[in-house]
């Protein structure tokens, strides 16, 4: 595999696998665990396909083992090459009361051309992400696994 395809796996197993607040739906009612942890995903997709570096650091645990690792792939892919991010799939797998495990289906799609090589067009990774509620209560990014991935 070659060093572009490796850092977007790591890429994308570590941002997803990867704050902003989680919005409170009206009414008062709360937002159920699993709707809470979709809308981390989904904006951290959002993130990663507009770029926004900010963006998706801010929706990781501060003391999470892949923050740094995220940041720097981020900062090497984001000026060279770019992607759109789907999500294809979320389920909650479990919970205790300070972590959530999601399995997470994402497509990541080449927009445009690349100013470096790269060996594929499209991805799907099937992940198992796991979240942490911040000091403050908020459910972050932890780490990520990869359970399968294909390229096209």
């Amino acid at each position: 595999m070659c060093r572009v395809a490796r850092l977007c796996c790591l890429l994308t197993s570590v941002v997803c696998g990867v704050v902003l607040s989680v919005a409170v739906p009206a009414c008062g009612e709360e937002q159920s665990l699993e709707a809470q942890l979709r809308s981390i995903v989904t904006t951290n997709l959002e993130g990663l396909t507009e770029e926004n570096l900010e963006k998706c650091l801010e929706l990781f645990h501060p003391d999470g083992p892949g923050r740094k690792a995220a940041d720097a792939t981020m900062r090497q892919l984001f000026p060279v090459v770019d992607f759109k991010y789907e999500l294809r799939g979320f389920k909650l797998v479990g919970t205790d009361e300070d972590y959530a495990v999601a399995r997470i289906q994402q497509r990541t799609i080449l927009v445009g051309e690349p100013k470096i090589p790269v060996q594929y067009k499209q991805s799907d990774i099937d992940l198992l992400t796991v979240f942490k509620k911040n000091k403050d209560g908020v459910w972050k990014f932890w780490t990520s696994t990869v359970l399968s991935s294909a390229v096209k």
